[in-house]
């Protein structure tokens, strides 16, 4: 029987669909908006902290209640979940857990121990019994992060070996037979209600970021404007090195007063295309106001290179010519801060900054001065 000629063979139908959903198990919206997943990911460590100490203490007080035989391990397992969540929170209030660049790792460790608590009360610390507990972490757990799904897939799945291992090498086949039908049925309903979640959320994110990025954007630039603040806020926390530029044009005020704000507005235009042709998509370049440009170029901290960039980016503004005044070139005054990753403050970088934006201003203009 012959194939039509539009027909896709099945084989290669198969290939396709199931590449397809490898890639929306691998989405790559999870690394384009990381930023934002890591500062989730941290408001969910607290709240990951909270509950498993309220259900810790809630759990320990009722099984010191209900405990009669002094063999029975419930006791000390739900007490070591209680310290464990104690001990975990003491450490997100103070702060000692607060590394946004690897939360999602530091997540999944944190993880583990209450899974392996809970596989160990599950299976050798209590073999003539079923689990009941385990079965829960594996759906419950998994919430808490925001990551690929296919991370959680492999999380769910390696949570859920080490159980059946366990289960085989612990317990009698009955039982264990009993505990791997309640596994398998576990597993599905964990893998589906948490991957079902992670598409919703991440799509939450990509919301929130368009809405946001747009929200920053500069209407008459397009670069950042205040809002780019908080970025470079973000890359101080994390101890990015850099330069930290303020530009601002020399008798910008003249030239509205003079020209008209059209004039003043292309005259802005212009100087943004050219700072964004000098520095990388990574740098954060903002316009403050009025004619005010902050700029954090990262990684530029040797001050001789520092230099040939500003030198640079001067000549190419002097060639800005205002409309209609027979060839009069624009020119700025810019003052630099270079900062070798010590400096966390964003404002004490920009009084730095500005002050030597100051003494180019106060000698003479069209100059640059760096600290």
């Amino acid at each position: 029987m012959k194939r039509a000629p539009n027909e896709t063979p099945p084989r290669a139908g198969f290939f396709r669909e199931a590449d397809a959903l490898l890639r929306r198990l691998n989405d790559d919206r999870f690394r384009l908006y990381r930023d934002e997943i890591n500062v989730r990911n941290l408001r969910q460590l607290e709240l990951f902290s909270l509950l498993g100490l309220l259900l810790g203490a809630l759990n320990a007080v009722a099984s010191l209640l209900l405990s009669r035989a002094e063999t029975d391990n419930t006791s000390t397992a739900a007490l070591g979940f209680f310290f464990y969540f104690l001990v975990l929170t003491l450490l997100c209030r103070t702060g000692l857990l607060r590394s946004e660049r690897h939360v999602t790792l530091l997540f999944y460790l944190l993880e583990l121990p209450p899974a392996a608590l809970a596989i160990a009360l599950g299976t050798f610390m209590n073999p003539g019994r079923g689990s009941i507990l385990i079965l829960v972490f594996l759906c419950v757990l998994p919430v808490f992060i925001l990551d690929r799904p296919l991370h959680i897939l492999a999380f769910i799945t390696v949570l859920a070996a080490a159980y059946a291992l366990c289960c085989h090498a612990f317990k009698q086949p009955a039982l264990f037979r009993a505990d791997m039908a309640n596994l398998v049925t576990c597993w599905l309903i964990a893998v589906g209600v948490n991957v079902s979640l992670l598409f919703e959320r991440i799509d939450s994110v990509e919301t929130l970021a368009t809405y946001r990025d747009k929200a920053e954007r500069d209407a008459l630039t397009g670069i950042y404007n205040r809002g780019g603040g908080e970025k470079i806020k973000l890359m101080l926390r994390r101890g990015t090195p850099g330069a930290f530029i303020i530009i601002d044009v020399d008798y910008f005020k003249r030239v509205n007063d003079t020209f008209g704000h059209e004039t003043g507005d292309e005259v802005l235009v212009r100087l943004t295309e050219i700072i964004t042709l000098h520095f990388r998509a990574s740098d954060v370049v903002m316009r403050l106001g009025g004619d005010e440009f902050i700029i954090y170029a990262a990684g530029m901290t040797d001050r001789e290179l520092c230099r040939r960039k500003l030198s640079e980016l001067q000549e190419d503004i002097r060639c800005i010519e205002l409309p209609g005044t027979d060839g009069r070139s624009v020119t700025v005054s810019m003052g630099c801060v270079i900062n070798d990753g010590a400096e966390v403050d964003y404002q004490a970088l920009y009084k730095r900054a500005d002050a030597c934006l100051y003494r180019a201003k106060f000698s003479g203009k069209n100059r640059f001065e760096i600290d």
